[in-house]
C-alpha cells in the first residue's frame, strides 16, 4: 500500500511496533508511543532540516497553529485524543446495529471494485448520520484520476465534496476505498466546525489547518502534510474505526503517520497527547525520532 499513501498526500486527499529505543539508547519500556524520559540532545537534528518524509520546523513554523506537532495545537491534540474515539465508537456501534451492512463490510475484500460502490454509499450515509453533519456531496467515479480527495472551501457554508475511485484504490488494497471514504467524510465534519463563526478549540484548529492546506499546496512532504490538524485527526478517526471493525487485521501502515495509527493492542503507535504533556519542548523532534520506525517499514530509509 506504499503507493497509495504517496498518491494520497501528494494530491492532498487525504505492523504494529513491537519495541522502540529512545534516542539515548534506553528501551522504551512504556511502549513505542510513549518514549521514556531521557536527554533529547542526541536526537538527530538533521531531521529538522527540509525533509520529504520527516516533519520540518522550517515548514510548520510558518503556520504553527495548523500543525498537531506545535505547542499552539496542544489543547486540540488533548481534546481529540478523547472526542475522536467517542465519535468513532458511536459510528462503529451504528454500523454493527445494521446486520446487513456489517456483513457486507466484513466481506468487503472479496468484492470487486464495482461491487464495493453500493457498500461505500451505505457506509457514507451512516457516517453522516453518526457525525450529525450536513451531508457533503459524494462522488464515486470509476474514471476519476485520483484515488480519493476532499474538495473544500473553508470560507463558504458548503460541506464539501468527497471523491472516491475504488478502481484506483482496489489495485493497491481491497480495503483502501472503505478506509479513505471514512477518512474523507470525516473531513466534512471538520470543515463544518471550521466554518462556524463561533469556533472553539476544534473548530479553530481545523480552520487553521484547512487554510494552511491551501497555502502550502504542493509544498508539503509526508509528515508535514499528515500532521496538519485535519489530516492527523481524520486518519486517527478512520484508522480507529477500521482497527475496531476488522480487529487489527487490515494493514494500515501507510494510512497517516504513526501518530494516527494503532498497534495490535489498540494503542497509538505514537501518542501525541503524551508527547505534548511530557515532551512539550521537543514534540516535533521526538515525533521524528519515533517516525524512523515507519520510515523503515515504508522503505524510506
Amino acid at each position: 500500500m506504499k503507493f497509495l499513501l504517496v498518491l494520497t498526500f501528494l494530491t492532498f486527499v487525504s505492523a504494529s511496533v513491537q519495541a522502540a529505543v529512545c534516542s539515548c539508547g534506553a528501551p522504551a519500556s512504556c511502549g513505542p508511543s510513549r518514549p521514556p524520559r531521557c536527554p533529547l540532545k542526541e536526537i538527530n537534528k538533521d531531521l529538522s532540516k527540509v525533509s520529504k518524509f520527516y516533519a520540518n520546523h522550517s515548514i510548520q513554523d510558518q503556520k504553527p497553529a495548523a500543525f498537531a506537532l506545535n505547542s499552539k495545537s496542544s489543547a486540540f491534540v488533548l481534546e481529540v485524543s478523547h472526542s475522536s474515539t467517542i465519535e468513532a465508537d458511536r459510528f462503529i456501534n451504528m454500523l454493527r446495529e445494521n446486520q446487513s451492512l456489517i456483513e457486507k463490510i466484513e466481506s468487503f475484500a472479496s468484492l470487486t471494485a464495482v461491487e464495493q460502490v453500493p457498500v461505500l454509499k451505505e457506509v457514507f450515509a451512516l457516517e453522516v448520520k453518526a457525525l450529525e453533519i450536513k451531508a457533503p456531496k459524494l462522488v464515486i467515479d470509476l474514471t476519476y484520476e485520483r484515488a480519493a480527495f476532499f474538495e473544500f472551501d473553508v470560507n463558504s457554508n458548503e460541506p464539501g465534496v468527497v471523491y472516491i475511485n475504488p478502481l484506483i484504490t482496489f489495485k493497491d488494497s481491497k480495503y483502501a476505498a472503505l478506509s479513505l471514504l471514512i477518512h474523507e467524510t470525516r473531513h466534512s465534519a471538520q470543515l463544518q466546525l471550521a466554518q462556524n463563526e463561533n469556533r472553539e478549540v476544534l473548530g479553530s484548529a481545523y480552520h487553521q489547518a484547512f487554510v494552511a492546506q491551501k497555502f502550502f499546496t504542493g509544498k508539503l512532504g509526508f509528515s508535514d502534510f499528515l500532521t496538519l490538524n485535519n489530516e492527523y485527526e481524520a486518519f486517527l478517526f478512520g484508522n480507529y474505526v477500521m482497527n475496531k471493525l476488522f480487529m487489527g487485521r487490515v494493514d494500515l501502515i501507510d494510512m497517516g503517520t504513526f501518530a494516527s495509527q494503532f498497534n495490535e493492542a489498540g494503542d497509538l503507535k505514537i501518542d501525541l497527547s503524551y508527547l505534548h504533556l511530557h515532551h512539550s519542548e521537543s514534540v516535533l523532534e521526538t515525533f521524528n525520532e519515533l517516525e524512523k520506525v515507519q520510515a523503515k517499514l515504508l522503505g524510506v530509509e
